[in-house]
């Protein structure tokens, strides 16, 4: 461990996602219908935050002093693609119905700007790797065109890639050398899960 941090967040998140299905075996049993579908979708994942308030330890060089700043003091933008194909389950009874699904992306992109403020430095990463994703929800129907939904989403994502590094100022400590540049090889790991309630009209 080279780097360890403790600070205060500010995020903006927006998730946007395009899915198809083609429901390819139908089977009644009793008053159930059983179905599996098959499709693909995309899904573009944008997050900015920022940390405040911190306080950065270099445990693997205990000979260097703790940085703490007050404010900001780094700011994150990743943007992510995720393309997948995914195969879907559904059993409908009357009013009631059960839904999953699980989904793999083969060729997920993510780009990845950090700005250190407080050193004045600036990483860009370009990475590439693969997702997997599995849901599961149920409906009920009311009258009149009413639903009600509930869900559960969990998506792990693997990538690598280059990290671009900028020093663009002296930084807090003075220390910098401003134009310096360096490359590393920056592998992330995200595990996302998500609870959601729905209440809806179909016309």
């Amino acid at each position: 461990l080279s780097v360890y941090s403790e600070s205060d967040a500010v995020l903006d998140a927006s998730t946007w996602e395009l899915d198809g299905r083609w429901w390819f075996w139908r089977r009644p049993a009793g008053r159930t219908e059983y179905a599996v579908g098959a499709g693909a979708g995309w899904i573009h994942q944008a997050f900015d935050w920022e940390a405040r308030d911190g306080t950065q330890w270099y445990p693997a060089d205990p000979g260097v002093p703790a940085d703490t700043w007050e404010g900001a003091g780094i700011t994150y933008e990743l943007d992510s693609d995720i393309p997948y194909l995914q195969l879907a389950g559904r059993a409908k009874g009357g009013r009631f119905s059960v839904e999953g699904r699980v989904a793999y992306a083969p060729s997920v992109t993510m780009n990845d700007r950090d700005d250190h403020l407080d050193r004045d430095i600036l990483a860009k990463t370009d990475a590439e790797g693969d997702a997997w994703l599995a849901e599961i929800s149920s409906e009920y129907a009311f009258e009149g065109g009413w639903f009600a939904r509930v869900g559960i989403q969990w998506m792990t994502c693997s990538v690598a890639g280059p990290s671009e590094n900028l020093v663009y100022g002296p930084g807090e400590n003075g220390r910098n050398t401003p134009g310096e540049r360096w490359t590393i090889y920056e592998e992330i790991t995200s595990s996302q899960s998500f609870f959601s309630v729905a209440v809806g009209r179909r016309f």
